[in-house]
């Protein structure tokens, strides 16, 4: 018989075991998986519009490559404290890929100043920073502010205001990301998206390697899932693309020392640090800004790095537009200077910047400066707007050519042998991974662009970290600077993806070379690259490309 207090016992089971049972089991409808190079302006609380739900998360990569994923954890009627993510090896039958290949980040939200880099009078909540440490950032929607933590050398740490132009930003501090993702919580209503980027060690064999990832909180597992990565049984061609950056940083130790967070100035650990992730991320030709003096100590350390030889875009020396023949005679001697410089440490050509965006009349009394620097045994580039080749497609090496790519132009730089590479469509800086993807990928090579050059790597026009200081302009940069290293964004990681499209694509190619070379029938292959349309869905058709490849193999 069931007297009312069994019943009163009975029912304190049932709610402390449901409590229990609830908090050992995934809570529902929790994380969700969505293209990270899609374009999602994601403020903490709306969600991506490809958003979906998954039971294991699967990518198709060559060994060398890098290659992203991404989820969404989303709180709904209360607040997940205290979550962590870890996952095991990657295990196939033909080998190991350690754990300590991929790594996590969160896409932290924060206000921006506008959109593109000229908009500097809004207050617009966008993910940007791939941070570890998610405290690094601290956002007051109430004020909308961002506030920075940093360190005093004396060891105390604060927050400082980075989002008014009255904010002062010292010299004197630290700022440091985590070398791990750390435990992080997701606020009531809100939701948080963490990016993976996974490198495939170069030594990779073929295969499909499986790892179980483990998202966990004080409220208890979130998901268990696996992540399965397809190594490919084939490696990257080189890009048919040239891609190179404006990059100001130049080996300055003592000026580096006095402003540690500044675009030029740069002490050795950070200029490696910043050279190394321009050629992870397929950069192979960043500008040199360097004076003369200090040329060769810079050269040593890219050299160091294994960048390409071939050719230097530098701006150390620039043509102007000497008019005179004494001012034609220095400038060829300055060349001659140059080039015997780099040819010591096995640079070949020498690229000597013009005016920067010249036009009309300016742009062409650059002529005779330009045939100069012919004469002296150097070439030239600059950055020009898209009717410059009406005026110097015959003289200029390098048309580094602003906005929309157009075949007209590149048939124009063509017709004299000359190159054209893509800039300022648009610049750096803009938080959106897919745009950098789309322009700057497969549209170059069908557009018959040789190469890409953006502005810029880095640039500030006030404090770094502080996109609100400028009456002018916003932050044109793809990377942040921090005592120890550099803090990523997802516009960098979108360009990544567009470089390597364009290596599948390159790959695809050159294999339908070969093939036609040795007489096979290729029609297949000719039918593909003709149905590409650069406005398609990007994962999509390096998917398609990847299947094109694999079916070559085959031929």
């Amino acid at each position: 018989m069931i007297t009312k207090l069994h019943s009163i016992f009975i029912l304190i089971f049932i709610i402390l075991g449901g409590r229990n049972f609830a908090l050992s089991q995934p809570l529902a409808e929790t994380i969700f998986t969505f293209s990270p190079t899609k374009f999602n302006r994601l403020d903490g609380s709306n969600l991506p519009s490809d958003l979906k739900t998954f039971s294991k998360l699967v990518l198709r990569a060559c060994k060398g490559e890098s290659e992203p994923l991404s989820l969404l954890i989303k709180a709904d009627k209360e607040k997940i404290n205290n979550i962590k993510i870890s996952w095991t090896d990657f295990k196939s039958e033909t080998g190991i890929i350690p754990k300590q290949a991929m790594e996590a980040y969160i896409a932290k939200v924060w206000y921006q100043a506008g959109v593109t880099s000229n908009e500097v009078n809004n207050k617009i909540l966008t993910q940007e920073l791939l941070l570890k440490n998610d405290t690094l950032i601290k956002v007051d929607s109430d004020l909308k502010r961002n506030f920075l933590l940093v360190k005093r050398k004396s060891g105390i740490k604060e927050y400082i205001d980075i989002s008014s132009p009255e904010a002062k930003f010292p010299d004197d501090i630290i700022i440091e990301d985590s070398k791990n993702l750390l435990p992080f919580s997701v606020e009531k209503n809100s939701n948080k998206q963490i990016w993976f980027g996974i490198d495939i060690p170069s030594n990779a064999k073929p295969g499909t390697y499986n790892s179980i990832c483990s998202i966990n909180s004080d409220q208890g597992e979130l998901k268990t899932f696996p992540i399965r990565i397809i190594v490919l049984p084939f490696t990257l061609d080189p890009s048919r693309i040239t891609y190179g950056i404006y990059y100001h940083g130049s080996l300055d130790s003592v000026t580096a020392k006095k402003r540690p967070f500044h675009f030029s100035s740069k002490s050795r650990k950070q200029l490696i640090t910043e050279l190394k992730d321009m050629r992870s991320h397929g950069i192979d030709y960043p500008t040199l800004y360097s004076p003369f003096e200090n040329v060769e100590e810079n050269l040593i350390i890219r050299n160091s790095l294994g960048f390409p030889q071939d050719k230097l875009f530098q701006l150390g020396l620039r043509s102007g537009n000497p008019n005179t023949q004494s001012g034609l005679d220095t400038l060829k001697q300055k060349v001659k200077l140059w080039k015997a410089l780099i040819n010591k440490f096995g640079y070949k050509e020498l690229y000597v910047y013009g005016i920067d965006e010249a036009k009309d009349a300016r742009l062409r009394s650059e002529i005779p400066a330009w045939r100069a620097i012919h004469e002296a045994g150097g070439k030239v580039f600059v950055a020009v707007n898209q009717l410059a080749y009406k005026d110097v497609a015959d003289v200029l090496d390098v048309a580094v050519s602003r906005a929309k790519p157009t075949k007209i132009q590149a048939e124009a730089y063509h017709k004299y042998g000359n190159k054209i590479f893509s800039y300022a469509n648009p610049h750096s800086g803009e938080e959106n991974p897919e745009i950098y993807r789309r322009n700057y990928g497969i549209t170059l090579l069908q557009t018959g662009y040789d190469g890409y050059m953006d502005y810029a790597y880095q640039k500030s026009f006030g404090s770094f970290w502080n996109d609100f200081d400028s009456k002018r302009h916003r932050e044109e940069t793809f990377t942040y600077p921090i005592n120890n290293g550099i803090i990523l964004t997802i516009q960098w990681e979108g360009l990544r993806e567009g470089i390597d499209d364009v290596k599948y694509l390159s790959t695809l190619l050159n294999k339908i070379d070969l093939l036609k070379a040795q007489g096979k029938n290729i029609a297949i292959f000719e039918e593909f690259i003709n149905s590409i349309n650069s406005k398609d869905d990007l994962d999509e058709t390096r998917n398609k490309i990847i299947d094109m490849i694999i079916l070559s193999l085959s031929k």
